[in-house]
C-alpha cells in the first residue's frame, strides 16, 4: 500500500499537521532542525511502531505535551485502510487499524512494507551484531507475521529460562524450557537463513552497481550454531547448561546470531574503506527492498541523509535503483540536491510543510 495522507498530533516539533502526498512520494526540503527528519520518522512509526533513530516515547512526544498521535491513510488499488498509533510519556499505547483497536506493536506487521536508508545504516557493516539481527528481525517481521510471533516467543522463553537458571532451579522445568526454546530455535534459524540465500547474490550485483567496479561482496548467515533439527538445538542447550548457570544466562541461540560482509573473501569491517562498508550497507538495504517486494507488495521508502558522503554520479545511481521499487520520501538540504531527484518537493519549516516553489 501507499502513503496517501498523514496526520500528526505532537509529534516532535509537529504539534498538528494533515498532509496530502503524492502517489509516487516527494523530497522533503528545509533547513537543519526543520523537522525533515520528524517527518519521516512519523511515517516510520505509524507504520511499524519503530523509531529508526531508536528513540523511545518520551523522545517523539512534542515537549509540553503528554501524549501525541500519528493516522495513515494508505491505498492499494480500489483498497483503503486507515491506521493510526496514539502513546503516551508513560508508554501507553494503542493501535487502530480500520476501527480495529490493538495494544501491540504486531497488528502493525503483516501488510505494511516500509523501508529506511539513513546514514546509521553504515552500522549493519560496522556496528554490533544486535544492531545486524535488528535489521533481520525487522525486514522478516513484515513479510511473516508468523515470524514475528515467533520471535516474541522465543524471547519470553529465553528470559523464563534465564530466571530458572539464575534463580530456584528446577532440572525437570529444565528440560521442558530446553525442549521448547529448541524448537523455536529451528523455526527462527531456518527463516534466517531462507532470507541470506534470497539477498545474497543481489547484494553482490547491488554493491557493484553502486561501485561502478567488479568486486565478489558477499554476505554471510552466522547463526549462533550451525545447526538445523530441533533435536540438536535441544542437545545444545543440555550441554551448555552447567556453563549457562555459572555465567547466569542462556549463551547459545538466535539471540547470539549475526550477519558478515565479506569482500574478496575477507570481512570488510576492519579491512575495507569507509566508502566500501557504506557501498555494503547501501547494497544490503536495497537487496531488502527486493526482498519485501517479491510478493508484489508496495514498497514504503524514506531515505535520511543516507549518501551524502556519496559524490553525485553514486547519488544519482542509488536513486535510480530505489525510484522504482515504491513510494519514496527524501530529506534534502539543498537547493541543489532538488535537481538531482525527479520528485515533487515540499518545503519544511519549523513544523510547516507547503508546496516547495522555485524562486
Amino acid at each position: 500500500m501507499i502513503l496517501k495522507s498523514l496526520s500528526l498530533l505532537n509529534f516532535r516539533n509537529y504539534l498538528h499537521l494533515n498532509l496530502e502526498l503524492p502517489e509516487g512520494g516527494a523530497l522533503f526540503y528545509g533547513v537543519n532542525g526543520s523537522g525533515k527528519t520528524n517527518l519521516l520518522e512519523s511515517i516510520s512509526y505509524v507504520l511499524l511502531g519503530k523509531s529508526p533513530r531508536g528513540a523511545g516515547v518520551k523522545d517523539l512526544v512534542s515537549v509540553g505535551e503528554r501524549e501525541s498521535f500519528v493516522k495513515a491513510v494508505l491505498t492499494s488499488g480500489e483498497q483503503t485502510r486507515v491506521q493510526s498509533i496514539g502513546f503516551s510519556r508513560d508508554k501507553q499505547l494503542v493501535i487502530t487499524r480500520d476501527g480495529e483497536t490493538s495494544t501491540s506493536l504486531r497488528a502493525l506487521y503483516g501488510e505494511n512494507r516500509f523501508v529506511w536508508f539513513g546514514p546509521d545504516d553504515i552500522q549493519l557493516i560496522t556496528g554490533s551484531p544486535e544492531e545486524k539481527r535488528r535489521f533481520i528481525d525487522i525486514t522478516l517481521s513484515q513479510v511473516s507475521p508468523e515470524y514475528l510471533a515467533e520471535l516474541m516467543r522465543y524471547k519470553k522463553l529465553i528470559r523464563e529460562r534465564n530466571a530458572l537458571i539464575t534463580g530456584r532451579f528446577d532440572s525437570v522445568l529444565c528440560d521442558i524450557y530446553d525442549h521448547d526454546l529448541a524448537q523455536s530455535m529451528a523455526a527462527i534459524t531456518a527463516q534466517r537463513a531462507h532470507f541470506f540465500a534470497e539477498i545474497s547474490s543481489s547484494v553482490t550485483s547491488v554493491y557493484n552497481q553502486i561501485s561502478g567496479a567488479e568486486s565478489d561482496v558477499v554476505v554471510e548467515f552466522a547463526p549462533s550454531l550451525q545447526l538445523e533439527l530441533p533435536d540438536e538445538f535441544e542437545l545444545a542447550l543440555k550441554e551448555r547448561r552447567n556453563r549457562d548457570r555459572e555465567q547466569g544466562f542462556t549463551s547459545i541461540g538466535p539471540h547470539r546470531d549475526s550477519f558478515r560482509c565479506k569482500k574478496d573473501g575477507r570481512q570488510i569491517v576492519g579491512y575495507g574503506s569507509q566508502g566500501q562498508c557504506r557501498s555494503s550497507a547501501l547494497a544490503l538495504k536495497i537487496a531488502s527492498t527486493e526482498y519485501l517486494t517479491r510478493d508484489n507488495h508496495e514498497l514504503i521508502l524514506a531515505v535520511d541523509d543516507a549518501f551524502s558522503d556519496l559524490d553525485r554520479t553514486r547519488r544519482e545511481i542509488f536513486f535510480d535503483m530505489i525510484r522504482t521499487k515504491g513510494q519514496l520520501f527524501v530529506a534534502v538540504h539543498s537547493r541543489e540536491e532538488l535537481s538531482y531527484y525527479d520528485l515533487p518537493a515540499l518545503s519544511i519549516t519549523q513544523g510547516k510543510v507547503v508546496p516547495y516553489e522555485l524562486g
